[in-house]
C-alpha cells in the first residue's frame, strides 16, 4: 500500500509544484506495478488529482514520461554526485560514483525495473524517447568525471564521454543480471571490477597532467 501523503486536488498549488507531485506518483506507482498498470487515469489517482488537471500539466503521457525520466535521472546525478570527494581524481570519482549507484540499485530494484520497462515501451514507440534516456544517463557520468578531471588536471586516454559510456553500458548489464539473479555479494565484486576496467580504459598515470582529452 502507497503510504505517501500528497496535497489534494483542493490544495492549491502552482504549476510546478503539481507537476512534481505528479511525477513523483508516477514513478511510485509504475515502480510498484508496472508501466502496463499506469494509465494516465491511473496516474491522477495515484496523485489525488483529477485527469484534466494532469492532461492540463502535461499535455500527453509521453511528456509526463519525459519528465519521469529527467526526475530519475536527477536522483541517480544527485547521489553519485554527493559522493565524490572535493579534491578527487578520475579514478576516486569513478570509483565512488559507481559504488554510490549501486547503492541506489540495491535499495530501489523497483526503480531499476522501471527505468526498463520505460526503455522498451519508448523502443517499440517513441525511440527518440529511449535515446534521450541513455543520453541522460551519460550525461550524467561525462559531468562527474570531466569535474574530476578539472579538479585533479590528469589527463583521460579516451574521449570522456565515450569513458561514460563505457561505464553506463557496464551498468546495465550488472543491473539486469542483479534484477533477475539477486546475489548483493557477487554484484557488488563485479561493480568493482567495472570500476577497475573503467579506470584502466581511462589509462589514469601517477603523475598529473593538465591536458584534458575531450
Amino acid at each position: 500500500m502507497n503510504s505517501v501523503v500528497r496535497p489534494t486536488e483542493r490544495t492549491y498549488l502552482p504549476v510546478p509544484q503539481r507537476r512534481e507531485q505528479i511525477v513523483g506518483a508516477a514513478i511510485d506507482l509504475i515502480s510498484r506495478e508496472g508501466l502496463a498498470a499506469a494509465s494516465t487515469r491511473q496516474i491522477a489517482a495515484e496523485a489525488g488529482v483529477s485527469l484534466s488537471t494532469l492532461h492540463y500539466c502535461f499535455g500527453t503521457k509521453d511528456v509526463l514520461i519525459e519528465a519521469v525520466i529527467e526526475a530519475i535521472v536527477a536522483q541517480i546525478g544527485d547521489v553519485a554526485g554527493a559522493a565524490l570527494p572535493a579534491d578527487a581524481g578520475l579514478a576516486a570519482a569513478v570509483d565512488t560514483s559507481v559504488q554510490a549507484f549501486w547503492g541506489l540499485v540495491e535499495n530501489t530494484p523497483g526503480l531499476q525495473t522501471m527505468q526498463y520497462e520505460l526503455t522498451l515501451s519508448a523502443l517499440r514507440g517513441n525511440r527518440s524517447l529511449a535515446r534521450a534516456q541513455y543520453e541522460e544517463y551519460v550525461g550524467v557520468a561525462e559531468s562527474i568525471f570531466r569535474r574530476a578531471l578539472k579538479q585533479s588536471g590528469e589527463r583521460c586516454a579516451v574521449p570522456v564521454r565515450d569513458l561514460a559510456r563505457f561505464v553506463v553500458a557496464g551498468l546495465d548489464g550488472l543491473i539486469l543480471q542483479h534484477l533477475s539473479d539477486p546475489d548483493v555479494r557477487r554484484s557488488r565484486k563485479q561493480v568493482r571490477h567495472l570500476v577497475r576496467a573503467a579506470v584502466q580504459l581511462a589509462g589514469i598515470s601517477d603523475h598529473r597532467r593538465r591536458t584534458v582529452h575531450g
